[in-house]
């Protein structure tokens, strides 16, 4: 019997996703919002990747498609855009470097 010390490593790729969420207030103030829930889901197979509740971190691997879903309203706030300018609350988006999203509400 030929036994082998040989040990494979494999390296994968993987990107940081950061999640904010934050309100306006009546003056056009932008203040953080915390606990906000936005699940992070496999686009593909529509698998939970994390339950985040902002501010929340969670590393994913290189080129994974995943959806984020903001509540469309959240304590008396409603959701009016992505830091990013995407306007829907309903997004995918595809890991291919550490990437901060932050959710944002107007009052409801």
């Amino acid at each position: 019997m030929v036994r082998s010390n040989v040990v494979e490593v494999r390296v994968v790729a993987a990107y940081k996703l950061t999640l904010k969420a934050a309100r306006f207030t009546h003056w056009g103030e932008l203040l953080p919002l915390e606990g906000v829930r936005i699940p992070v889901r496999d686009a593909i197979y529509f698998s939970l990747i994390k339950e985040c509740y902002t501010p929340c971190e969670v590393v994913i691997s290189a080129n994974v498609p995943v959806r984020l879903i903001a509540p469309k309203k959240h304590l008396g706030y409603v959701f009016v855009e992505w830091s990013d300018g995407e306007r829907s609350n309903d997004r995918v988006i595809t890991m291919n470097r550490n990437i901060e999203l932050e959710a944002r509400y107007a009052p409801g």
